[in-house]
């Protein structure tokens, strides 16, 4: 399973190396006298202060994007986790750049709804978003904010020969062709989402709602077969497959206080399995659902935490739950 991991230690140290310019505390000057250097240091922390309380708001919901964008030279560093039966854990991150006003760049990661192993996979993923409305008519009452996005996922394993396949799979396998036990499977997939979004803003909140479109495609597919007659295995080459899923998704956001935000949303993922009655890779739809609260500890420093479930769970028991910390640092002070 791949996972984008976030180094704490990188982290950190990107942290300090997007602080603004000017913004370091500079050694003591000695040809300045004692009484004029902390006046100087209060400026500049004053300063720095300034920069990072001009931060805009991060610019998704937990996974659903708005159609808003970071200001030019935003940097936002996500860093996060979820805990649940189906999920796969581990630390992710993502790191996102806007870009003239106009759009935002990201490196982060992506999942898949797995029904092979039971268990979600990530894979590390590319965004590239662009705000739709000039800035002059952005300005305007009740002007929508209009956006496309588009995210493209790198080849993944989704399974190979020594994962476990999940035990429903292999108890159906067997129902269905007696005398017959699947044994193992391998099977690489990638995925392509365009996002078309719209959505409004105001003091009591937001919603945001559009259409993805995502291109899902697999290759690389095997699975070995005991044969309990003969004792022998038997090995078969699956063909690579491609689909398109066009589905609805959509967010709301809720200004319950100054520094609390409720968050809920809404999407469909790709979900993998496996049709037992025609020995071959089925690509699906799942949906999934969040919702739970962002807390602004800073202007610039948010915690997220939610509750998600997917549709091709078996029960609530297996929720998860999701943590993430999200820090907008500007590179230079906002208008």
């Amino acid at each position: 399973m791949h996972r984008v991991t976030f180094n704490i230690p990188l982290f950190f140290l990107l942290v300090i190396l997007l602080v603004p310019r000017g913004s370091a505390i500079a050694l003591p000057d000695e040809s300045v006298s004692p009484e004029q250097q902390p006046a100087d240091k209060f400026t500049v922390q004053k300063k720095l202060m300034s920069t990072l309380n001009s931060a805009t708001r991060p610019t998704k919901f937990y996974s659903v994007p708005t159609a808003r964008i970071p200001r030019t030279m935003e940097v936002v560093l996500t860093g996060g986790s979820s805990y649940g039966e189906k999920e796969g854990g581990g630390t992710r991150g993502a790191v996102g750049l806007g870009l003239g006003g106009v759009a935002e760049l990201e490196l982060s990661s992506t999942q898949v709804a797995n029904q092979l192993t039971g268990r979600n996979s990530r894979f590390p993923a590319k965004t590239f978003k662009v705000y739709l409305i000039p800035e002059q008519l952005a300005k305007l009452p009740l002007m929508p904010h209009l956006a496309i996005q588009l995210r493209t996922a790198d080849w993944g394993k989704a399974i190979d020969a020594g994962d476990r396949i999940r035990e429903g799979l292999l108890q159906s396998y067997a129902d269905a062709n007696q005398g017959y036990n699947l044994q193992s499977l391998g099977l690489q997939t990638r995925f392509t989402t365009l996002y078309a979004i719209a959505g409004f803003e105001g003091k009591l909140g937001g919603v945001y709602g559009g259409l993805s479109l995502t291109d899902v495609r697999t290759r690389g597919g095997t699975q070995a077969v005991l044969n309990n007659g003969t004792g022998l295995m038997e090995y078969k080459t699956l063909p690579p497959m491609q689909k398109n899923i066009l589905e609805p998704f959509g967010g709301l956001l809720i200004n319950a206080n100054p520094t609390t935000q409720m968050l809920a949303e809404v999407s469909a993922i790709p979900s993998l399995d496996y049709d037992v009655r025609k020995k071959g890779i089925l690509i699906e739809t799942a949906w999934c659902g969040i919702a739970g609260i962002r807390f602004f500890m800073l202007p610039w420093l948010s915690l997220d935490t939610g509750v998600r479930y997917l549709s091709t769970f078996e029960g609530i028991a297996d929720s998860d739950i999701n943590l993430a910390v999200n820090a907008v640092i500007p590179l230079k002070p906002g208008r």
